[in-house]
Order: structure tokens, then sequence, then C-alpha cells
């Protein structure tokens, strides 16, 4: 579906969190947590509008951002990738950051953002990346899913990446109360 809303015949993705910045001559810009210091959201999305231009000029047509995992410990190696530890901060620069990647997902200067890591990874028992976190349902709700569930249901994200991790002890890639449950039944994610 992305494929022909976007007009291209193979889709190709990038880690382009803070710029497509794997290329010579593209624009480096800040980390999101540099990002977030400016407590901007305009300025996100003007951000992502310009990547997703530089990747499409590319040839490329996702990137794998906004990770709008909430950070919890600072140990975990991906504090530099996400919008801080405030839910409501993470939530409003991801969803600018989404909507200035996707536009409207129907032109050659949008990109199909993934809204990721999908959930808890980042406060993991032992501090590393990987590592099983246990979290109370409550936990979730109120923390960790804000920013996820206004990337998917009011920012339209066209993709989503699970965590790397055990959430209670189910890896998130196939827990299916997290991705039945609550992505598509709870936020409607197709």
């Amino acid at each position: 579906v992305m494929r022909a809303r976007l007009g291209i015949p193979a889709i190709f993705g990038i880690d382009a969190i803070h710029g497509n910045a794997n290329a010579p001559g593209n624009t480096v810009y800040p980390t999101n947590i540099g990002l977030a210091s400016s407590f901007n959201p305009e300025l996100a999305r003007r951000i992502a509008r310009e990547t997703a231009r530089e990747m499409r000029a590319m040839n490329m047509h996702w990137t794998f951002n906004p990770n709008v995992e909430v950070a919890r410990d600072a140990r975990w190696g991906r504090c530099g990738e996400t919008f801080g530890e405030d839910p409501w901060l993470v939530a409003c620069m991801g969803l600018a950051t989404t909507e200035g990647y996707q536009g409207a997902l129907n032109s050659t200067q949008d990109v199909l953002a993934c809204a990721k890591h999908f959930v808890g990874g980042s406060q993991p028992v032992n501090g590393t990346n990987g590592a099983p976190c246990d979290i109370s349902e409550r936990t979730l709700r109120e923390v960790f899913f804000p920013p996820f569930r206004t990337n998917i249901v009011r920012g339209g994200a066209g993709s989503l990446m699970t965590s790397h991790n055990e959430l209670n002890g189910i890896p998130c890639h196939e827990n299916e109360w997290l991705m039945e449950d609550v992505l598509r039944g709870e936020w409607g994610f197709d």
C-alpha cells in the first residue's frame, strides 16, 4: 500500500536519525536528544522535511525514525536517539518528526516514518540494549505508550519497529498483546 502511495516499485530504507548523514554532501542535524532540548516541534518538523527531500534524492523511501521510546535509564545506549525522558515532549517531537517525513505520503518528497522501538527497551534490568525489562501495565500506559499512540493515531506513522528486548518475559517481536491487542486492536494500526 505504501509503495503504491509513494509511486515506487520497491522500498529502500535507511536509519536517517539525524539527517541522511551516510552520504557525502547531505545535511547532518542534531541527534534527537539534542533536538528535544530546543522544545521546538516545528524545528523537528522542518528537519524531518529536509531529510525526506535529501533521502528521496538518493532513492530512499523509508527512515527508521522517530525513536519515540521514553528514555528511562541513562546506561541504555540509545538515549541519544530518543527525545528524552518526558512522555509529553517525546510525543510532541515524535509527532512533528513523523509529519515532517511523511507529508501526505503522496509525493516524491515524502518518506515513510517508523516509530520505534516498541516498547520498554529503555528500562532494561541491567542497562544494556536488548536486556529484558519488567514494567507494569500502568507504567506502560502512562509513560511508554503515549508517544507511540500519538505517532500511530494522530501522526499516521506508516511503520513501527518493535523493541529488541523481552517485555515482562515475552520478546517484543512476538508479543501478541502488544502487536494485536494494543497496536492493532486499541490504536487501529493496520
